[in-house]
């Protein structure tokens, strides 16, 4: 799971922030320790107090944390392509609503932090140690332009997958509501199956399709006791219910249904570079 490695690493280091200079302050203060240690622990405390850093610990701690969250419900092997993309375009319009207050916190937690270590942070991203004046605005603009063009690159990125994901859900989407498939509550069963047929034509005859699933929704009618809550149930009842000359429609169609949600398994990890 690489975004809950990175929520989790970025997660440690604001936690800590207060802790960690004060520690490699020990280590650049400590004469017993060797001198490429001191060295290291003097490099690392001057890269750690800076705007920069400050402002994305937060930036990134509520960004990570969105993601993660959604990437983990995606992992999970009950999720179909229906609901995963549900999922990512929530997160992908929660990403352009939120994005403002986002950047705007983000900005002002991390001027704040400066302040408490007294450091000045300028354009050059250079630790003053002496108190000096902040040019606040130029290392506002730099990082809101910083953490909005993030911002697109996820958005972009998440938005490419919620497409791929909702075109299959156009295509499948009425197999895997089984209450359409059960009662008929899907709005024009009939236009779903042509959208299908027209796509799988080889495969699929798009009228007899819309005549099988009339048929089974008759069998399940005088089946209350029977429950299905899943294609790969029904496929499992159509099995039972006779040879491949009964429903050859709708078991091709469940059967490529299965096969495509097997596919796009790997589509719940967008890139982490």
């Amino acid at each position: 799971m690489r975004w809950s490695a990175r929520m989790d690493a970025v997660k440690r280091v604001r936690n800590y922030l207060d802790e960690i200079p004060q520690v490699l302050q020990d280590i650049v203060d400590n004469e017993n320790e060797a001198t490429e240690t001191r060295n290291d622990a003097n490099l690392l405390f001057n890269r750690i107090l800076r705007h920069e850093l400050f402002a994305l610990l937060g930036f990134w701690n509520s960004v990570l944390t969105w993601i993660d969250r959604v990437q983990k419900r995606l992992q999970d092997p009950t999720v179909n392509f229906h609901y995963a993309s549900l999922d990512l375009k929530g997160l992908c319009d929660y990403f352009i609503a939120s994005r403002e207050v986002l950047v705007a916190d983000s900005l002002e937690e991390g001027l704040n932090t400066c302040r408490k270590w007294q450091k000045s942070c300028r354009r050059s991203q250079r630790v003053i140690h002496d108190v000096s004046i902040i040019d606040e605005l130029t290392a506002k603009n730099n990082m809101r332009k910083t953490m909005n063009e993030a911002i697109d690159r996820l958005h972009k990125e998440m938005n490419a997958r919620y497409s791929r994901l909702h075109d299959l859900d156009t295509k499948f989407g009425f197999l895997i509501d089984i209450l359409f498939l059960r009662n008929g509550s899907f709005a024009d069963p009939w236009a779903c199956c042509n959208t299908f047929g027209n796509v799988y034509s080889n495969d699929i005859d798009a009228t007899e399709l819309f005549e099988e699933i009339l048929d089974c929704r008759m069998l399940f009618a005088g089946r209350e006791h029977l429950q299905i809550s899943n294609p790969e149930e029904l496929l499992q009842f159509i099995f039972q219910y006779g040879d491949e000359s009964v429903f050859p429609n709708l078991r091709v169609a469940i059967q490529i249904l299965l096969t495509v949600a097997v596919s796009i398994a790997g589509w719940e990890r967008f890139s982490a570079s």
